[in-house]
Parts: structure tokens; C-alpha cells; sequence
């Protein structure tokens, strides 16, 4: 059974949207652009696993909608960064993958619970109920 997600993952980037920290500043925040706008809850996943994924060099990144934004020195992206922000994205993905699942089983399990309702329900009746 498919979930219907599509994998969200870094396409471009967002130059207009990237700008220095500070006029003199090394520091840049790059905004890259993903392929799709992020659901809210695989915005907070990614958020919380960047949160506490560590690394060397580690920097702070973020996601929104259809963006992803980091603040570094852009000389660092390549090597540092760059397959952070994708491994992340794919253990992101990954784990949204099993939320849905979790999700659709749930569903599932409540509209068989409400037609089991409903079937028992309507049994009572024609229980109770003379027809011509």
C-alpha cells in the first residue's frame, strides 16, 4: 500500500532568498529549495533530527514549507554540510513514510470500528422494528 508522499529533497539554490548574516559577516544564510513544500509534521521531524544530529562543524538549519535554510560559511557547504542536510532528509523521509502508515492504520481501524458500530446498530433495529 503507498502512502502517496513523494520523498522531499534539496533541488536548488534560492539565491535571491540567501543573503550574509551581516554586511562584513563570512557567515551566509543559504536558503536551498526543496522539491516539494514540507507537510507540517515532516517540517518537525526534520527539525527535531537536525536539532540533535551532531557533527563536527555543525551548523544551525532549519525547514518551512518549501525551504530549507542554513546560516555557514558557504566554503563549508560542500564537505560539511551538504550530506548532513541530506542524510537528515532521508531519515526525514523515512520516518514520515512510517508516521503515515501509523496514521492509515489508525484510519483504518476507526472507520472498520464505526461500521461495526453502524452494522450492530441497525441489527438492534430490524430486531425491533415489523415491516409489512
Amino acid at each position: 500500500m503507498t502512502d502517496g508522499f513523494a520523498d522531499i529533497r534539496i533541488v536548488s539554490v534560492d539565491v535571491s532568498a540567501s543573503s550574509r548574516t551581516f554586511p562584513a559577516s563570512v557567515l551566509m544564510n543559504i536558503v536551498f529549495k526543496l522539491s516539494s513544500t514540507a507537510p507540517g509534521e515532516w517540517a518537525s521531524i526534520f527539525n527535531f533530527r537536525w536539532n540533535n544530529h551532531l557533527y563536527i562543524m555543525k551548523r544551525g538549519a532549519h525547514t518551512c514549507a518549501n525551504h530549507l535554510e542554513i546560516c555557514c560559511v558557504p566554503e563549508e557547504m560542500e564537505a560539511h554540510h551538504l550530506p548532513q542536510l541530506k542524510a537528515i532528509i532521508a531519515e526525514t523521509n523515512r520516518v514520515y513514510h512510517q508516521f503515515l502508515a501509523q496514521e492509515g492504520q489508525y484510519e483504518a481501524g476507526q472507520s472498520a470500528k464505526a461500521n461495526l458500530d453502524k452494522d450492530n446498530l441497525l441489527q438492534d433495529l430490524m430486531k425491533n422494528i415489523e415491516f409489512d
